[in-house]
């Protein structure tokens, strides 16, 4: 064991799985992540200039079928001619790296623009035992602009799935949708609003949806 060898130190932290024993205690345990883009086990990767793939991300069980599934958003997506509609990539957990878009995913869900994909997240909302899956576009215009919308996707997800339910913001520049959490125990919505007026000027509001959808 060499001291003066910065990756072979009894200073250092060990790293997962680069094969090397970082601290010369003759073990790889405990290890932490390393900060290094070559040692990721799986790359997903955007396909085209500004998708900003990535911007949110949401892991569900059975997402897709039964298996354990990532769901990434890209809300700056083109889908064919419509330019910055948004999309959200399906893939189910393995190795190696993917080019994100409809020909390499097992579900893409596109958008209508809106910044859709801009937040997710995943739940048994319908508390059927299955994950679905919610999609924030927080400037959607659909009831005013950039009111805001959240679509919901009722699992196992499928190719180019429509949504099973939408809820809007009220008015414009709202940006309901801006954050969406669940509350697990009763599949219950919460959805961030920040530039809502309803009570003060860009006061904001986080609104509360029960699961009871049809």
């Amino acid at each position: 064991c060499d001291d003066t060898a910065v990756s072979v130190n009894p200073a250092e932290i060990e790293v997962c799985n680069d094969g090397v024993d970082n601290n010369c205690d003759e073990s790889a345990e405990p290890c932490g992540l390393s900060s290094e883009l070559a040692d990721s086990e799986v790359l997903y990767l955007g396909a085209n200039p500004r998708d900003f793939a990535g911007s949110s991300l949401a892991f569900g069980e059975r997402l897709i079928a039964s298996q354990p599934s990532i769901a990434i958003g890209a809300p700056g997506a083109d889908v064919g001619s419509n330019l910055d509609v948004g999309a959200v990539y399906v893939h189910p957990l393995s190795q190696g790296d993917w080019v994100l878009g409809a020909q390499n995913s097992s579900v893409t869900l596109n958008g209508a623009g809106g910044l859709f994909g801009d937040s997710l997240e995943t739940a048994d909302v319908n508390l059927d035992g299955v994950t679905d899956l919610m999609v924030a576009a927080p400037t959607n215009s659909e009831f005013a602009a950039a009111s805001g919308a959240v679509y919901l996707y009722y699992g196992p997800l499928e190719q180019l799935q429509s949504p099973d339910f939408a809820l809007y913001g009220s008015a414009s520049g709202d940006r309901f949708g801006e954050s969406i959490s669940v509350i697990n125990s009763t599949g219950a919505i919460v959805v961030g609003a920040p530039n809502d007026d309803s009570f003060k000027n860009n006061g904001g509001v986080a609104y509360i949806y029960s699961a009871s959808f049809t």
